[in-house]
């Protein structure tokens, strides 16, 4: 036996246990900041946090602890998520380069500048949730348009997008397998 004691720390924890943990805790709506470190980890690939309270702290630790992310999901399905500030989104747009789903339905601060970084840094995406974010509109279009290129599922209801915008998506590099979705 040794001498120090690692009962209550989860970091002791096997990664897939640890995953289902944090699974079981976003789902409820448990993740905070406190705990977030001794159940998320570098391993893990899908994250759904729509069920979750975030703020700025939880977005920073989201991407330092799970910079592999191929699937995040911060949208909310009821009301909307305003509690999340333009730089904190920033942030974890730009420091995500595995993603392949995202999630942002009904972030209500998101807007074309923060949206923009996105297009860049995470070139694979294949699924984009923007519905009911209602500051996003054509720059972000025209941006998304032009790089993302493996882009396949597009969730646009309730946003400012309008006929320019959606005409940059139809003569995109993305334009032969996008799906645009407005319900």
């Amino acid at each position: 036996m040794t001498s120090h004691s690692t009962r209550g720390n989860s970091r002791y924890l096997p990664g897939n246990v640890r995953t289902q943990l944090g699974k079981v805790m976003a789902r409820r709506g448990l993740l905070c900041a406190r705990n977030m470190p001794l159940v998320l980890h570098e391993g893990m690939y899908s994250l759904d946090l729509s069920e979750s309270q975030l703020r700025q702290e939880e977005v920073g630790l989201v991407w330092r602890l799970c910079p592999r992310l191929k699937r995040l999901d911060i949208g909310v399905r009821r009301g909307t998520r305003d509690s999340l500030s333009t730089t904190a989104l920033a942030q974890l747009l730009s420091h995500l380069p595995s993603l392949l789903s995202l999630n942002l339905q009904s972030c209500s601060l998101l807007n074309d500048a923060t949206l923009l970084p996105l297009s860049s840094s995470s070139p694979y995406l294949t699924s984009l949730t923007l519905s009911g974010c209602s500051l996003v509109s054509d720059p972000s279009l025209l941006a998304i348009a032009s790089r993302l290129s493996y882009l396949q599922a597009l969730g646009l209801a309730y946003t400012q997008v309008s006929s320019v915008g959606l005409t940059a998506l139809a003569k995109g590099v993305c334009a032969k397998v996008l799906k645009v979705g407005y319900k």
